[in-house]
């Protein structure tokens, strides 16, 4: 035995699976599921068990599985309108130009820069002087 107490990893023996342990798929999906749900909304778990015992319910597995389900289903329902709401403005924005586009908007409008200092929103210090002859 190592001096820390733990037992020493032995490559003959392997970990138990979870059938040898009594949980089904059933089960550990269940509890991930929760799990999922407490990750989302912290306190999912303790706030269901107490609204349950405060109306003089025993709480079951289940009420949370429907607690966790219902948390969940809302995630997806706001991501779903996220991706709508982001589908809809990528529908209306306006491609980028081509090269030729913008070079015809350059010789027609000047570079933003040229407008900035004709709109005289460049400080005059600096600005670049023409070379002195």
């Amino acid at each position: 035995m190592p001096p820390d107490g733990r037992m020493a990893p032995d490559e003959n023996t392997r970990p138990s699976t979870a059938a040898e342990i009594g949980l089904s798929r059933k089960a550990i999906h269940d509890a991930r599921r929760i799990r999922d749900a407490e990750v989302a909304d912290p306190g999912l778990v303790r706030r269901t068990l107490d609204a349950q015992l405060e109306r003089g319910e025993e709480p079951t597995r289940s009420a949370l599985r429907r607690a966790a389900e219902a948390r969940l289903e809302r995630s997806l329902d706001r991501l779903k309108r996220t991706q709508d709401s982001v589908r809809r403005l990528e529908e209306t924005k306006r491609p980028l130009p081509t090269p030729e586009e913008r070079a015809q908007q350059i010789a027609v409008f000047g570079t933003p820069e040229d407008r900035a200092i004709h709109e005289g929103r460049v400080p005059r210090a600096m600005r670049i002087a023409p070379p002195e002859h």
